[in-house]
């Protein structure tokens, strides 16, 4: 009977652990499945930030390199006296 009442107080383990876990959603936090979206959702974001920024520098260096070429294009097919 005593441990009947123990279980049933709001601040034993059993209670806390059953609070946890219907908090969680079925997943305790211990087991690692919380912070699997976490990760997948801050990689999937960075992944995407890096794409941007590569799509955006890839016109400006596209044009730098072509100006560069004009002119060692200009330097080497000059012809030499």
């Amino acid at each position: 009977m005593t441990s009947r009442r123990a279980s049933s107080r709001v601040g034993s383990p059993t209670s806390t652990l059953k609070v946890r876990t219907a908090l969680t959603g079925g997943c305790s936090l211990e087991s690692g499945w919380l912070v699997k979206p976490v990760n997948l959702i801050l990689s999937v974001t960075l992944a995407a930030l890096v794409s941007l920024a590569y799509w955006q520098a890839l016109r400006p260096l596209g044009r730098l390199l072509q100006r560069r070429e004009t002119r060692i294009l200009a330097v080497v097919t000059v012809e030499v006296e």
